[in-house]
């Protein structure tokens, strides 16, 4: 009986991880990752471990570092560029918003919501490497028929390119 053995090679290979940062909010991995903000208000009275209030007008940021690990290989390039939007948004838009930053004093801008106009995090994103983020929860700190209790969610959907 003779078996003949196909060689087989990898041409391209991309991987990107969430991780959780010093001092930042748990990151759960799972097949989707995820964090849990716990119990917030538009005051930024009680964040949870792993918060850090920023100010903001109408309300406040939450705020928590956390890490992108980007891993690929058998590319020209040496770097990808990572990009992220809000695939599902909160159902109280108007009074929650997820926000970006490099630093954890801000500036915080919005995370885009097209998945065909994705907010830029990085274009610098070598393998192997790890960056440090800051997502932002801005809570409004509206009172009255617009406020709500309970909990809401959103999500993100990152894009790691490699050319």
């Amino acid at each position: 009986m003779t078996l003949g053995l196909n060689n087989e090679t990898v041409q391209t290979a991309v991987r990107l991880l969430l991780a959780t940062a010093p001092g930042g909010l748990t990151i759960s991995p799972a097949s989707d990752f995820s964090m849990n903000y716990g119990n917030v208000n538009g005051l930024g009275i009680g964040p949870a471990a792993g918060l850090t209030i920023v100010s903001a007008s109408g309300g406040v940021i939450y705020s928590t570092p956390y890490l992108i690990k980007p891993s690929f290989s058998s590319f020209s390039s040496t770097t990808g560029s990572v990009k992220v939007y809000v695939s599902v948004d909160f159902v109280h838009p108007a009074i929650l918003e997820l926000r970006n930053a490099a630093a954890s004093g801000g500036p915080y801008t919005a995370i885009s919501k097209s998945s065909g106009a994705q907010s830029s995090l990085t274009t610098t994103a070598a393998s192997g490497s790890s960056l440090t983020r800051y997502l932002g929860l801005f809570v409004s700190n509206v009172n009255g028929p617009t406020a709500f209790t309970g909990s809401d969610s959103a999500t993100l959907t990152y894009t790691l390119t490699v050319p």
